[in-house]
């Protein structure tokens, strides 16, 4: 079999083969362009890739420390909350104690305010008494020790009347400091 090729022949193969050549050329270089963009998004992601390990190591070293001072910031509330609790306790205890005390001394001064009331109105109605029964006797004008008697009885109930103005003050100021003291503890 002999084939004879023309020159036409020939110049149509070569023509075939280099259109072949460059659709290869091309196919190659759009290939190579492939390549070169998967090397560079596989650069990217190891980029990417260190980049996100070394976030990572970063975040746990911060969650590290993080849970360190949480930790350490736990230690110090149960402290302060250890010196807040005796506290309260010392507070209290002298709360009530001063209370008590409070409630003590202003009881014995109403008591003792009640006492020097009683013992003023007494006094009063006994000098009332004996100053009816002079009047009756004024008709003598000679003084007797019974007068002289009633005139400081009179003098004694005159003291005893301001000491009464006295003991009332004494009681508003009581009640005073009473009120005051409430209100300190209700701001307590």
């Amino acid at each position: 079999m002999d084939t004879k090729i023309t020159f036409g022949d020939l110049d149509i193969l070569i023509n075939y083969w280099a259109s072949e050549m460059k659709s290869s050329q091309d196919l190659f270089h759009n290939q190579l362009e492939e390549v070169k963009s998967i090397s560079l998004r596989t650069d990217n992601a190891e980029e990417k890739i260190k980049l996100i390990e070394f976030r990572i190591a970063v975040l746990k070293y911060q969650q590290q420390q993080l849970q360190h001072d949480i930790i350490k910031a736990s230690t110090t509330q149960k402290d302060l909350q250890r010196i807040l609790e005796e506290l309260e306790k010392v507070v209290v205890a002298d709360e009530e104690n001063t209370i008590v005390i409070t409630d003590v001394l202003r009881q014995q001064i109403y008591e003792l305010s009640e006492k020097i009331d009683c013992s003023i109105y007494l006094c009063k109605d006994e000098v009332e008494l004996l100053k009816r029964e002079f009047k009756n006797k004024d008709s003598e004008k000679k003084k007797n020790p019974v007068e002289q008697l009633a005139n400081v009885m009179m003098r004694l109930v005159e003291t005893l009347d301001n000491m009464e103005i006295k003991i009332e003050k004494m009681k508003h100021a009581t009640l005073w400091i009473d009120n005051e003291m409430q209100k300190y503890v209700r701001k307590q």
